[in-house]
C-alpha cells in the first residue's frame, strides 16, 4: 500500500507529528510506502525527522512563497494575505486564498492507496479535491465536542469520508452520534509510543516537567499559579516547561508577577526530549482540552507519574487515577498545587506510581498500534467496489447499517442490513446532476410499476393521487399475491417499496425486494405499496426518493364495486369497467389543482456597480432629512444571494414559467446571454422615467404588475429568499386562483414616534386600509416569497393613483410610502375575497447572531423547512469578511450545482424530496 499523510504544518513538533511519524515508522517495517504532504513549510526540520525513503513535500513557504509552483510568483504575497474562501476564520485560523488554489490544484495529483488527514478543515479539502479512488481516512488528535465550530468541516463531508478514527471511545461515541447515518467506517486507534530506547526517571529527582505548545488550551498559566502555590511548602522543587508558541512572552511576563523567574525555567527549540523525562520527578498537565496527550504516554514510557487537569476526554483515557498517577477537577489550580504537593512530600508513593506508570505505557507498544492501522487500511481498500466513489461507498453501507449509520470499529463488515445470497446490498442510484429532472424521476417510477404489473398480468386504474409529484394505481385486492409475488422475483435492483397501511407506515424499513423478503406482518397488513426508485447526485445534495413515488392501493371488492383502503381525492368507488379502461378522472384536473401558469419576479442591484455607486453617492450627498436606515450600505449589500435564490427555484419550483429580474440597468456577471430569465430594467416598468434613478424597494415594487407579459399570478422574491425543500404550488396559491399569504408574528408598531422605515410603509397601510374597508391590520408579512395577483394590483394602483405616483418619485424610503406587495395588497386581497391566509415552513437567520456558524451548520442539512430568509446585520464578533466568507460556504455547499441560467453551467439537478 501506498499511504500519505497531510499535515497543516509539518515541522511543528507536537502531538500530531509524533504520532504520523510512529506511524510511519509502522508502516515501513511492514513493507508499506509512506510519504508526507506539509501545506505549510517553516524551519524544513520534517524531513530530517522521517527516514531517507519517506517522501516529504511542502506546499507553501512561511513567507508565502508557493513551493508547489501553482500560482506565479508575483501573485502569491497578494494572495497569501487574503482570507480562505474554502475554511472560514472561524473553523481553523492557518488557512489563506493561496492554500485554497494550491490545495484545490495539487491534491487531484496525489498517488496514493489511502490518504491520511490530521484536522477537519485537511479532511474537507481531500474530501473535495483527492481523487476519488484514494482511500480518506480522517484522524481525530483532538477531542470531537471540544472543537466548536472547529469541527464543522468534517460534520460537512463525513458521507465523502472512508473512516474518522477517534483516539478513544468517548470520541467515537460522540462520533457516532453526531454523523449518524453518514456510512463512513469508525474505529478507535490510540497513539503509540516510539519504539526507541528511553532512560528511567530517579524516583529522587526533584523537578515538575510539562511540555507541549505554548497556546491558550494548555493553560501554562494555570500550572504557574498552582507551581506558585505548591513552591511555598517546596521551595527545592523546580518547574520546568519545554516548547513554543504564542503564548510565551505572555507567560514569562506571568513568571515575573508570581516572582518564579529562579525557579521556572521556559526551553524552547529541544525536540527529543527522551534524555529529560529522565531528570523529571512528576509531570504535571494544565489542559482544558486533549485528544490523547502523547506527553502523558512519554512520561509514564519514562517512569514518570502524572497529575493532569480531568478536561472531558484525554488524560482519563489513560491514567489510573492513585496508580499511575492523579487526576484534578478541571480548572482548579488550589487542588492542583495541593496533589503536587501530595506527590513530592511521598517518596515512596512516587516510587510506586513510577512503576505503575511503566506498566501503563506497554499497552501502547507501537507493533501492536501498528497493526491496527494497517488492518483497517486493507479493510476499507476491500470495502470499496471496483470504480466506486466514495460517497457511493458510504451510502452503500449506510443503507445497511444498524441506527450508529456508520459501522463501527476496524471490522468494517460487521455492519447490518439486508443482502443477497451474494452479499450484494441495496444503494441509492447516483447520477449526475445534469441528468435529473422530475419529469424524469416521476417517469422512471411511473414506468417501473407499469412494467411489474404488465409482467404479472395484473389491471389497474390510474386514479387522482394527492400532491403534484405523487401518482396512484387501484389493484384488485384479489391481484395482491400475484403482484407481490412478481415484484419478489422480477422487480428492478434500484427499486425500493415502503409497506403502508392507508396513508401511515408501518415497518422500521422500506422493502428491497432483490436483496431481501417482505415481512410477513407487512404483506398480511399493508394495503398501499409505495413504489420508487432512490436517486441522488454524488454529493448527496439532491435525493429523490418517496415524494415521487408511485402508490399502489389494493382495493377490496364489495357488492357495488371496489372500494379503496384509504380516502382518495376523486373517487371512492371502482367497478370492473374501470380496471378495463386502465384510467379514472386523470385527463381532467380536479377542482383545487393548479392548471394556471405561475412566475416569478426578483428585484435586484449591484452595489459594486460604480456607476450605481456614483448615482446613489449623488443623491445621498447630503443626507439630512433622510433616515440612516433609508440610505445605508446594509439595504443595498450584494453577497451573490440572487445566483443561489435562482438555483433554489429551479431546484425546488419546477412548475414555474418564467423568471423575471427587475435591475437599475444592471446584469449579473454570472447570467448567461442564453439564460431564459428576462431581465427588466426600471424604465420598462415606471410610467413616469424622469423620477429615475430610485434606490427605494417601495417604490420599485409599485411597479412590477406593469411588467410585460407577466401572468396574472406570480410570486415576488427577494434575492436574499432561498427555497431549501420541494415546493408545490398549492403552497402558494388556491385552485380557483385565490393568493395566500403568511403572516409574521412581529406586529406593526402603534405607539413608536421613532418608527425605522420599514415601519413607516406598514403604519401607512393601516391608515389606509382602516379608511376604506373599517378594519385595523396589526400584523406584517413574513420574508417568504410573496404570491401576488396582477390583475388586484392593477386594481390598488386605479384605486390609488396619487399614492402610487408619490411613492414611485421617492428615491429612497419615505414617510409617505406603502409597501404595496409585503402587506397592502396582501389586506386589500383579503378584504375582497382575492387573497387567503396560507402557512409555510420558515426559518429567518440573522448574519449578527453570535452562532452563525452552527446555524449555518444546521441549515446545510435540514430539510424541515420551506423557506430561508438570510438577514443583513452587525455585530463586533464577526467582521464582514468572515460574514463574507461563513455565506458563501454556506451557499456553495447548500446549493452547489449551477443552474442552467448561469455562464459555463449545465442544467439544474433535482430538488431533494422526502428522502429515501
Amino acid at each position: 500500500m501506498k499511504i500519505s499523510f497531510l499535515l497543516t504544518t509539518g515541522d511543528t513538533n507536537a502531538g500530531t507529528e509524533h504520532a504520523v511519524k510512529a506511524q510511519i515508522q509502522g508502516l515501513l517495517q511492514r513493507g508499506h510506502q509512506a510519504s508526507i504532504i506539509s501545506l505549510y513549510r517553516t524551519d524544513g526540520s520534517l524531513q530530517s525527522a522521517v527516514p531517507s525513503e519517506v517522501a516529504v513535500t511542502y506546499w507553501i513557504d512561511s513567507d508565502g512563497t508557493d513551493l508547489s509552483g501553482t500560482v506565479p510568483a508575483e501573485l502569491t504575497s497578494t494572495i497569501f494575505s487574503e482570507p480562505s474562501s474554502l475554511v472560514p476564520y472561524a473553523w481553523d485560523d492557518q488557512f489563506n486564498k493561496l492554500a485554497d488554489i494550491v490545495a484545490q490544484q495539487q491534491l487531484p495529483r496525489i498517488d496514493a492507496d489511502v490518504l491520511v488527514t490530521t484536522t477537519p478543515a485537511l479532511a474537507m479539502l481531500a474530501s473535495h479535491f483527492a481523487p476519488d479512488a484514494t482511500v480518506i481516512v480522517a484522524q481525530e488528535h483532538r477531542a470531537s465536542m471540544r472543537r466548536g465550530v472547529g469541527i464543522t468541516p468534517l460534520a460537512n463531508v463525513a458521507h465523502n469520508i472512508d473512516a474518522i478514527v477517534s483516539l478513544n471511545n468517548e470520541n467515537e461515541d460522540w462520533i457516532l452520534e453526531e454523523f449518524a447515518g453518514k456510512g463512513f467506517v469508525s474505529a478507535v486507534i490510540p497513539n503509540s509510543l516510539e519504539d526507541v530506547f528511553r532512560p528511567r526517571a530517579s524516583v529522587d529527582n526533584r523537578t515538575i516537567m510539562a511540555s507541549g505548545r505554548l497556546a491558550p488550551g494548555k493553560q501554562f498559566d494555570h500550572l504557574l499559579k498552582a507551581f506558585a502555590l505548591f513552591r511555598e511548602n517546596h521551595p527545592d522543587w523546580d518547574l520546568k516547561l519545554y516548547g513554543s508558541g504564542a503564548r510565551e512572552t505572555a507567560l514569562r511576563t506571568l513568571m515575573g508577577e508570581l516572582n518564579l523567574n529562579d525557579s521556572v525555567t521556559i526551553i524552547t527549540g529541544l525536540n527529543d526530549l527522551r534524555t529529560e523525562w529522565s531528570k523529571a520527578g512528576i509531570h504535571a498537565m494544565t489542559s482544558r482540552s486533549e485528544g490523547q496527550p502523547l506527553v502523558i504516554l512519554e512520561a509514564l514510557a519514562a517512569g514518570v507519574p502524572t497529575v493532569a487537569y480531568d478536561c472531558p476526554i484525554g488524560p482519563r483515557n489513560i491514567l489510573s487515577h492513585g496508580q499511575d498517577g492523579y487526576l484534578v477537577p478541571l480548572n482548579d489550580t488550589e487542588q492542583f498545587a495541593q496533589t503536587l504537593g501530595q506527590l513530592a512530600e511521598d517518596h515512596e508513593l512516587r516510587a510506586a506510581m513510577g512503576r505503575k506508570a511503566l506498566e501503563t505505557a506497554v499497552a501502547y507498544a507501537p507493533d501492536t498500534i501498528n497493526d491496527k492501522w494497517v488492518e483497517l487500511y486493507e479493510q476499507l481498500l476491500e470495502r470499496r467496489h471496483v470504480g466506486e466513489s466514495r460517497i457511493s461507498t458510504n451510502l452503500r453501507h449506510a443503507s445497511a447499517t444498524d441506527q450508529s449509520g456508520s459501522a463501527k470499529g476496524a471490522n468494517v463488515d460487521s455492519v447490518h442490513g439486508q443482502a443477497s445470497a451474494s452479499g450484494d446490498k441495496f444503494q441509492i442510484t447516483i447520477v449526475e446532476p445534469e441528468e435529473l429532472s422530475v419529469s424524469r424521476v416521476m417517469d422512471d417510477n411511473r414506468e417501473a410499476v407499469r412494467s411489474l404489473l404488465a409482467e404479472a398480468k395484473v389491471p389497474f386504474v390510474q386514479i387522482p393521487a394527492y400532491g403534484t409529484y405523487r401518482q396512484s394505481f387501484a389493484v384488485r385486492e384479489g391481484d395482491k399475491d400475484a403482484l407481490l409475488a412478481t415484484i419478489a422475483t422480477n422487480a428492478p435492483a434500484s427499486l425500493c417499496l415502503r409497506p403502508m397501511r392507508g396513508n401511515r407506515q408501518f415497518t422500521a424499513k422500506d422493502w428491497h425486494p432483490r436483496f431481501a423478503p417482505l415481512d410477513p406482518y407487512a404483506e398480511d397488513s399493508l394495503d398501499t405499496l409505495r413504489a420508487f426508485i432512490p436517486i441522488s447526485d454524488s454529493l448527496r445534495r439532491f435525493t429523490w426518493g418517496s415524494a415521487m413515488g408511485v402508490d399502489i392501493e389494493f382495493w377490496t371488492e364489495t357488492d357495488e364495486g371496489y372500494t379503496p383502503g384509504r380516502h382518495n381525492p376523486g373517487v371512492d368507488l371502482l367497478t370492473e369497467e374501470d380496471f378495463t379502461n386502465g384510467q379514472i378522472l386523470t385527463d381532467v384536473p380536479l377542482w383545487d389543482h393548479i392548471q394556471y401558469p405561475i412566475d416569478v419576479v426578483y428585484t435586484w442591484v449591484d452595489d459594486q456597480d460604480p456607476q450605481w455607486q456614483q448615482q446613489k453617492h449623488e443623491f445621498t450627498a447630503d443626507t439630512s432629512g433622510q433616515h440612516e436606515l433609508s440610505v445605508g450600505q446594509m439595504r443595498f449589500r450584494n453577497r451573490d444571494e440572487l445566483k443561489y435564490s435562482v438555483r433554489s427555484v429551479r431546484s425546488f419550483m419546477p412548475w414555474v414559467r418564467n423568471i423575471y429580474l427587475v435591475t437599475a440597468d444592471q446584469y449579473p456577471k454570472w447570467l448567461a446571454e442564453e439564460s431564459e430569465i428576462k431581465v427588466i430594467t426600471h424604465r420598462e416598468i415606471f410610467p413616469e422615467p424622469e423620477v429615475l434613478p430610485v434606490f427605494n424597494s417601495h417604490a420599485i415594487e409599485s411597479c412590477l404588475h406593469r411588467i410585460p407579459g407577466l401572468a396574472e399570478h406570480f410570486l415576488y422574491f427577494n434575492d436574499d429568499t432561498m427555497l431549501l425543500r420541494l415546493q408545490d404550488p398549492a403552497n402558494y396559491f388556491h385552485g380557483n386562483g385565490l393568493a395566500k399569504f403568511f403572516m409574521s408574528p412581529v406586529k406593526i408598531a402603534i405607539h413608536s414616534k421613532d418608527a425605522e422605515p420599514h415601519m413607516w410603509a406598514a403604519q401607512n397601510n393601516r391608515k389606509m386600509l382602516f379608511q376604506r374597508f373599517g378594519r385595523v391590520i396589526t400584523r406584517g408579512m413574513l420574508h417568504t416569497p410573496q404570491p401576488h395577483r396582477k390583475s388586484v394590483l392593477e386594481q390598488i394602483e386605479a384605486d390609488y393613483p396619487e399614492v402610487f405616483q408619490k411613492v414611485r418619485a421617492a428615491r429612497f424610503r419615505s414617510p409617505s410610502d406603502i409597501s404595496l406587495l409585503s402587506s397592502f395588497a396582501q389586506y386589500y386581497g383579503y378584504f375582497t375575497g382575492t387573497y387567503m391566509p396560507g402557512n409555510l415552513k420558515y426559518t429567518y437567520c440573522s448574519l449578527s447572531t453570535p452562532s452563525l456558524p452552527q446555524r449555518l451548520h444546521d441549515l446545510q442539512v435540514t430539510q424541515s423547512f420551506d423557506v430561508l430568509t438570510i438577514g443583513e446585520g452587525e455585530n463586533p464578533q464577526w467582521s464582514g469578511e468572515q460574514v463574507d466568507e461563513m455565506i458563501d460556504q454556506f451557499f456553495r455547499s447548500r446549493f452547489p450545482y449551477p443552474a442552467k441560467d448561469e455562464i459555463h453551467s449545465k442544467n439544474v439537478p433535482v430538488p431533494n424530496g422526502e428522502g429515501v
